[in-house]
């Protein structure tokens, strides 16, 4: 889907900022196992702390603000 989209982009002169590739590299530091809500990306479930939802936490809202930003040409 990510190549898709970034294909249609180009055709239109647009640019791509991939959330999940970012996202990716955070989590796969060994101490996080490959989880996004491990790397406290996410925010925690109200109902189960050891859990997440899919909604980006702080840090997470600051991994996505930092990589649309670099996708930018003035960055």
């Amino acid at each position: 889907m990510n190549s898709a989209i970034s294909a249609a982009a180009r055709a239109y002169g647009a640019r791509v900022a991939d959330l999940f590739t970012a996202f990716e590299k955070v989590a796969t530091n060994p101490a996080f196992g490959g989880k996004t809500c491990n790397a406290g990306l996410l925010n925690a479930l109200a109902s189960n702390q050891l859990l997440c939802d899919v909604h980006p936490s702080q840090s997470g809202q600051k991994l996505i603000a930092e990589t649309i930003a670099r996708s930018l040409p003035w960055y």
